[in-house]
């Protein structure tokens, strides 16, 4: 852990964690002592920590509501002072719980409440621990019981996101969903090693494929790109379409982005399919001289020709290829 938060107020608590630290941290601390520096931190010593921060913790009563005021404090010195020595990791002491024989109830809840908070403002990602003695069996179960009870809450998180194609103003809403998991143990190894086995396994189960080179998407109207959008995210599938580069980029499951895969295919038929009954119906094919006045002739694929056929439509004469029009 990089800091361990000693509450200055409890001799019996600095006294225990200046002995395990050495004579340096002794040294650190009766000068901070001397001058009422408190709250302020010290080196590690020879405790398998990088900074201790002594922190001063004293309600003004027993009065919940400045017992919550008093750990609100608390915790927010601790993140300050952490946050300035570049601490990624700190440890709590459950203030109170001992010889001041406050309710762990209450104390469990009040500093789970204010460290949630408080991750919240700073939007950093932190390993918090809160350190008990293999006797405080009680205040153990009360701490299990709030963070149990903070793990439905905020579980799936839903907002909307819009989706843009360029300037067009036509947007999509979805739902994302984070699932959050909470992990609990006593030894920061074991939990260090869980967490990592969730994510391998999560990045087994979940890939991201990047299509290259996929022009015929610029054939799509609006309304297919909104359709292709709406299945992907319907699947599962996070899509992203870029129309400069023509590329499309798929994050999710392995099954889901297959699928997504192959459904833009469909799609891509689907408007080849369009563009050539579009041609039919009018009874318009077009082609294009092979050789100058060699007669020899080689009609458009239907996509050409569509697209050939829709200028005309749209009187953009000027940017149509010399062609001939065969009926």
């Amino acid at each position: 852990v990089d800091a361990i938060v000693a509450c200055s107020s409890s001799q019996y608590l600095c006294k225990t964690i200046i002995s395990q630290a050495g004579i340096q941290v002794q040294n650190e601390y009766n000068l901070l002592k001397a001058s009422d520096q408190f709250p302020d931190t010290t080196s590690g010593g020879t405790l398998p920590c990088k900074k201790i921060l002594f922190i001063p913790w004293s309600p003004n009563s027993r009065d919940p509501t400045d017992v919550k005021s008093s750990l609100s404090t608390f915790i927010s010195t601790a993140f300050t002072l952490a946050i300035s020595v570049g601490s990624k990791s700190i440890a709590f002491p459950a203030v109170g719980c001992g010889k001041f024989h406050f309710d762990p109830s209450i104390i469990a809840k009040d500093m789970l409440h204010e460290t949630r908070k408080q991750l919240t403002k700073y939007k950093i990602k932190m390993n918090i621990s809160f350190i008990l003695l293999p006797i405080q069996q009680n205040v153990y179960d009360e701490f299990i019981k709030y963070l149990n009870q903070m793990q439905t809450v905020d579980l799936m998180v839903s907002y909307k996101n819009l989706m843009k194609k360029q300037d067009d103003q036509s947007t999509i809403a979805y739902d994302k969903k984070i699932i959050k998991i909470t992990l609990i143990s006593t030894n920061d190894n074991y939990l260090m090693k869980c967490k990592q086995e969730i994510i391998d396994l999560a990045r087994i189960f979940s890939i991201k494929s990047k299509l290259t080179n996929k022009h015929d998407m610029l054939d799509w109207s609006q309304n297919t790109i909104n359709k292709y959008y709406k299945y992907c995210l319907k699947q599962g599938v996070i899509p992203t379409l870029d129309f400069e580069n023509v590329t499309i980029e798929l994050i999710g499951t392995k099954d889901t982005v297959h699928e997504a895969e192959k459904y833009f295919y469909e799609l891509t038929s689907e408007t080849f399919k369009e563009a050539r009954i579009h041609a039919v119906a009018r009874n318009v094919i077009w082609s294009v001289e092979l050789i100058p006045n060699s007669d020899q002739w080689e009609q458009y694929s239907f996509k050409l020709n569509g697209i050939i056929e829709d200028a005309f439509l749209k009187e953009y004469h000027h940017e149509l290829p010399e062609v001939i029009l065969a009926i």
